[in-house]
């Protein structure tokens, strides 16, 4: 395989000792990855899927933020989708990259 996802019982411990203060937080049926790069021009949220099938996931925010979803797995094919408040709901079938606008 090309990641190795531990275990739930570690999974949960490693989720358990997080500060409540960390976000943007993710929150998915299955395994997946949330990565936030930032610089001074912008803010980009990455998702994996690290799931056998594409499924929907839950992006949280501290405050409401304004973006556009862009995936690599539509090669262009469909237009981008743009998220608007502090809890994002986005279907996520291997990777997607939210761009967010920076006040």
């Amino acid at each position: 395989p090309l990641y190795y996802v531990p275990e739930r019982r570690a999974r949960r411990a490693l989720l358990d000792v997080l500060p409540s203060e960390i976000f943007p937080r993710l929150k998915a049926e299955s395994p997946a990855l949330i990565e936030v790069w930032e610089t001074q021009e912008t803010r980009q949220v990455h998702l994996v899927n690290y799931a056998p099938h594409p499924q929907r996931v839950q992006v949280q925010f501290q405050s409401p933020v304004r973006g556009r979803a862009l995936s690599p797995d539509d090669a262009g094919a469909a237009p981008e989708e743009i998220y608007d408040g502090a809890l994002i709901d986005v279907p996520l079938d291997v990777y997607d990259i939210l761009l967010i606008e920076k006040p």
